[in-house]
């Protein structure tokens, strides 16, 4: 149909820039929203700005690419200030060309669903319902689709899981062992329970629980 889809043969990350300095601080909300990757296909990142997000979404990224044959995709959302380009700007982050006639979001369902990946949307506070819906129209048309997103707010989608970030503080010299005081909160929230993939859900959700 004349649409540009990810380029699926490559896998591995798409997108995001190259991290400069170590992370440090956030291996255990890595881990557990790696974790909530495995069962559901909605996981929301929440904390105010500063908090580590972005930062902690690319990292995941990184740790599950491997799970997804078309690898991890960003979208990044800060600079959208229109909630009617939110679709717009994620096509353009995958690389699927505007159909005339078409509305974007249907263009990007069409290509997302014939591909296996985790997309991340960042920064979505600021265009949350539009996020919201594009989150939610997908995750319906496109069973192999995971979607990580970033922002202040929760997208409240249904069987969205959620992960909130506090802002690391800094250490502490008279408390040197409690500095790194788990400072993170996840849970599984929404109506509709787990947002499950057709083909692969089970498998990888084992697998991911081993790694």
């Amino acid at each position: 149909m004349g649409e540009s889809a990810p380029v699926t043969a490559a896998g591995g990350v798409h997108g995001f820039p190259a991290a400069l300095t170590s992370f440090i601080g956030r291996a255990g909300p890595v881990r557990e929203v790696a974790a909530l990757l495995a069962e559901y296909r909605l996981v929301t990142v929440t904390g105010p700005g500063g908090a580590g997000k972005t930062r902690l979404a690319g990292q995941v990224a990184r740790r599950v690419a491997g799970r997804f044959v078309d690898g991890a995709w960003l979208a990044e959302l800060a600079l959208v200030r229109d909630p009617a380009l939110v679709a717009s700007a994620v096509a353009a982050a995958l690389g699927v060309r505007e159909q005339p006639g078409v509305p974007v979001a249907e263009a990007l369902a069409r290509v997302l669903a014939r591909q296996q990946l985790l997309l991340v949307l960042d920064n979505c506070e600021h265009v949350v319902s539009a996020a919201a819906q594009l989150c939610a129209g997908l995750l319906a048309a496109c069973d192999d689709v995971r979607m990580l997103a970033t922002s202040r707010e929760p997208l409240a989608v249904a069987g969205e899981a959620r992960c909130r970030l506090a802002p690391l503080s800094l250490p502490d010299p008279d408390n040197g062992a409690r500095a790194g005081r788990r400072r993170w909160r996840c849970s599984r929230t929404g109506p509709g329970g787990l947002m499950r993939g057709s083909r692969w859900t089970r498998t990888a959700a084992r697998r991911w629980r081993r790694s």
